[in-house]
């Protein structure tokens, strides 16, 4: 046989938590910041505008996920907070905010090098105590 299928363990999964949705989204940003860059002490350089819309709150998280990710690899910037975070759920779900973004182009020892954030066992809940929660999987 030319190929064959093998077992790789490339992938992180992140727990969140917050007491809404917009929380979860703003541990979210802070998580992959942290995987990014560790304990470095980052400054803020800039903030841009994010308007993210979903058909569900997974799918909003996987799009966050993947615009950090995204600005991380193509602009030279590394969103370290999620500022102002409002979700509207109206038929979609629609997260506006800004991202404090950090040149990633300071001197930091990049952590993990993350490809995306994947839907594979993503679910939001909610806890007990009334917490969402959710476990978010980055391949890497």
């Amino acid at each position: 046989m030319p190929y064959q299928l093998t077992d790789h363990t490339a992938d992180l999964a992140l727990e969140i938590s917050g007491a809404t949705l917009e929380e979860l989204c703003v541990e979210l940003v802070a998580g992959l910041a942290n995987l990014y860059a560790g304990s470095s002490q980052l400054s803020v350089a800039s903030t841009a505008s994010i308007e993210i819309v979903a058909p569900t709150p997974e799918a909003l998280l996987v799009r966050l996920a993947n615009e950090v990710i995204f600005r991380f690899d193509s602009a030279a910037t590394l969103p370290l907070k999620l500022l102002d975070a409002q979700v509207v759920a109206d038929g979609s779900w629609l997260l506006t905010g800004s991202l404090a973004l950090a040149d990633s182009r300071q001197e930091f020892e990049q952590e993990v090098d993350l490809k995306a954030a994947t839907y594979h066992r993503l679910t939001v809940q909610k806890n007990d105590d009334g917490t969402l929660a959710a476990t978010i999987v980055l391949d890497t």
